[in-house]
C-alpha cells in the first residue's frame, strides 16, 4: 500500500475532511474481551425494509439511529459524496470506536482492526479516500507503535485522536513522545472533540 501524498491528490475540488467510517464487519468486541466495557456494534436486523439502516449499538442499548446511512457501506458512501459535490474524503473511524477507557491492549487490537480496513478502502478507491487511523492513546507505547504502522505499513495519511485521553490534556508530558513521532513520521492529526475533561469546558 502506498501513502497518499498531497500530489497525487486533485488540484482543485471539494474536500471533506469529516468522514467517519464504522466497518460492517467489526467484530463484537464484547463477546472477545468480554462486557466490562460498553462496546459498540451494529445492528441491522431492526431495520426491516430499509437496506441502509441500522442502530449504533452500545453494549446493549440502541445508541443512535443510522436511517439510510451510508457509514458502513464505502461504495453508496461515495456515490452520496460524488453527488454532494465532494471529491476526496478524509476516512476516520468514529469517535465512539476510540476506546481510551478500555484495557489498552484490546483498544490496541481494536484499533488495528480498523486501521486495516480503512487502509483497505484507501487502497482501492485512492481517487476518493485517503485514511486517517486510531491508537490506543491511553498508552504511548503502543500509540506511537501503531502510528508508525499506520503511515509506514498500511500507507494512511495520519491518525485521527479526541481532544482529551482518560481524563488528561493533549499537553500531558506522557504524550510527548507519541507527538514527537507524528512530526518524525510527517503524519496528520485530526483532532475530533470527543472525551471532554469537565463539562464545563
Amino acid at each position: 500500500m502506498g501513502r497518499v501524498t498531497p500530489t497525487q491528490l486533485p488540484p482543485h475540488g471539494a474536500y471533506d475532511m469529516h468522514c467517519h467510517y464504522f466497518p460492517a464487519s467489526m467484530p463484537r468486541w464484547a463477546d472477545k474481551y468480554g462486557s466490562y466495557h460498553d462496546f459498540f456494534w451494529l445492528d441491522t436486523s431492526v431495520a426491516a425494509g430499509c437496506a441502509h439502516c441500522a442502530w449504533m449499538m452500545k453494549g446493549q442499548e440502541q445508541f443512535r439511529s443510522l436511517a439510510d446511512s451510508k457509514l458502513w457501506e464505502p461504495e453508496a458512501y461515495i456515490e452520496q459524496r460524488v453527488q454532494s459535490g465532494i471529491d476526496v474524503m478524509a476516512l476516520s473511524p468514529t469517535p465512539q470506536n476510540f476506546y481510551y477507557g478500555a484495557r489498552a491492549e484490546h483498544t490496541h487490537d481494536i484499533a488495528r482492526f480498523q486501521n486495516d480496513a480503512i487502509a483497505r478502502l484507501q487502497q482501492d478507491h485512492p481517487a476518493h479516500f485517503y485514511g486517517l487511523g486510531t491508537v490506543a492513546l491511553q498508552d504511548t507505547e503502543l500509540a506511537c507503535s501503531e502510528l508508525e504502522r499506520c503511515v509506514q505499513e498500511l500507507g494512511l495519511a495520519g491518525i485521527e485522536i479526541a481532544t482529551s485521553c482518560s481524563g488528561e490534556d493533549l499537553d500531558t508530558p506522557r504524550l510527548r513522545p507519541f507527538f514527537e513521532t507524528a512530526v518524525a513520521l510527517d503524519a496528520a492529526l485530526f483532532v475530533h472533540p470527543w472525551y471532554m475533561p469537565t463539562p464545563e469546558r
